[in-house]
């Protein structure tokens, strides 16, 4: 902590009757508290998101059903890669 920091620390802590530990002590509380809620909104958002988005493919309707032979088709995806950047 910076000397400067530390004097406006201390004296704020005068003024409240606290010390510097309980002061730290709080500010560290404070902070993981507002952090826990953070991490809640999020995890909340990501469960919305989650229910919004579920059903919303049929199963069995991924996209490769017509794909008989898949590694015959990244061949040929390599292939065409290939031509384009020669």
């Amino acid at each position: 902590m910076s000397p400067s920091l530390h004097r406006a620390v201390k004296q704020r802590g005068k003024r409240w009757g606290k010390s510097l530990s309980q002061l730290v002590r709080e500010a560290l509380i404070r902070e993981l508290q507002m952090e826990e809620k953070r991490r809640v909104g999020q995890r909340d958002r990501l469960e919305w998101l989650i229910q919004a988005t579920r059903g919303t493919i049929k199963l069995g309707d991924r996209g490769w059903g017509a794909v008989k032979d898949p590694s015959r088709l990244i061949r040929r995806w390599r292939a065409d890669e290939e031509r384009h950047w020669s």
